[in-house]
């Protein structure tokens, strides 16, 4: 009887102290306190495992965005206005008041130029053509002290078409420091004027057919035929012998003869 009392005890509590083999290996199995502890109040106590959690992400707010000086705080002091110079345009045109830069006026002088450098004296700009260009008197002056002297005689000679530049003309006829190529011009250009009107200018004209230049003294000649007050000085100068030849020949063509 005792055997079979023993026999039971010791089926019993091995029925209890194994714990279950499908929950080991996992964090949510209980482990169960073998009773032999429980029953003794002197044994330590096993604390229950804590069940890990999985982490969660902390959601931080989003950055706010910089928004300049703000951001800084008061310390930062605004950029300081550039000041704008009034008159400090560019060379090249002025600012009009729509915003648009207006183009520079155009130099008389060298719209002219390559008019004045034609290979033919037939394509030379006409009073028309100058009465179109504006500025075109100043150009044409500024283009008589060219350092071409083609260029220079030229412009003297236009000149011409502008009645109050006839005493310019006659002044730089009568220079004989410069070229005498310059002065035979100027006296072409008097041509275009009303020489018959201005007995001034006429007995000046007259003064210079006994230039000693022959260029000038012809060229003097030439102007002078369509003068009716200047024929008898004309043929005068036709029959002077003192006179060179050409100046003779060109008094004699001036009076038409």
């Amino acid at each position: 009887m005792k055997r079979l009392i023993l026999a039971v005890a010791l089926i019993t509590g091995c029925a209890e102290s194994p714990s279950d083999p499908a929950a080991e290996g996992t964090d949510t199995a209980e482990v169960r306190t073998p009773k032999r502890l429980e029953s003794d109040p002197n044994a330590p106590k096993v604390a229950a495992p804590v069940r890990a959690e999985a982490p969660v992400a902390k959601l931080e707010a989003a950055p706010k965005a910089f928004d300049g000086a703000a951001s800084l705080g008061a310390s930062v002091e605004p950029l300081a206005k550039v000041p704008v110079v009034e008159g400090a345009e560019g060379a090249e045109g002025a600012e009009t008041p729509d915003g648009a830069t207006a183009a520079p006026p155009a130099d008389p002088a060298a719209q002219l130029l390559p008019l004045l450098q034609a290979r033919h004296t037939r394509d030379l700009p006409t009073k028309q053509q100058l009465a179109g260009i504006a500025g075109a008197k100043a150009g044409l002056e500024s283009l008589a002290g060219h350092e071409s002297q083609l260029v220079a005689a030229r412009a003297l000679t236009l000149l011409g078409h502008y009645p109050d530049a006839q005493t310019r003309l006659i002044d730089t006829a009568e220079n004989t420091d410069i070229p005498r190529k310059l002065r035979a011009a100027a006296l072409q250009g008097l041509a275009y004027g009303d020489i018959a009107g201005n007995d001034e200018l006429r007995l000046r004209i007259e003064t210079l057919l006994r230039d000693v230049d022959i260029p000038v003294a012809f060229q003097a000649a030439s102007v002078l035929g369509p003068v009716p007050a200047s024929r008898p000085v004309l043929v005068a100068a036709s029959k002077d012998t003192t006179l060179p030849s050409q100046v003779q020949m060109a008094a004699r063509r001036a009076l038409g003869n």
